[in-house]
């Protein structure tokens, strides 16, 4: 899995996007891998929008001032064994970007 880092931006209050992570895994021929490529958070607009990457990043914060409201946290990347039922290697998300307003 190669998931870049991701860069911060602090006045538009986006969250950083997944880790980076290499190795190798010895698959069984006919093995079922399931790839999920995380998302970068981005700035919380709506209750139903609050700036999480996929699958799995954490919430920004609301501000009553909309442009004011930070970043949600990148969603991780992985993949997972079906025969195993479990992840046999990822990379994490990456972390939030608060507002900076300047003042």
């Amino acid at each position: 899995i190669n998931a870049e880092y991701g860069d911060t931006n602090t006045f538009a209050s986006y969250g950083g996007a997944g880790g980076f992570v290499s190795g190798n895994y010895d698959a069984i021929v006919g093995e079922i891998l399931e790839v999920i490529v995380g998302t970068g958070g981005t700035m919380y607009t709506t209750t139903t929008n609050r700036g999480a990457g996929l699958p799995n990043g954490g919430n920004g914060g609301h501000s009553e001032v909309i442009n004011n409201s930070s970043g949600g946290g990148g969603g991780s990347s992985h993949i997972v064994s079906q025969k195993l039922k479990e992840v046999v290697i990822g990379a994490g998300g990456g972390g939030g970007a608060s507002f900076e307003s300047g003042q």
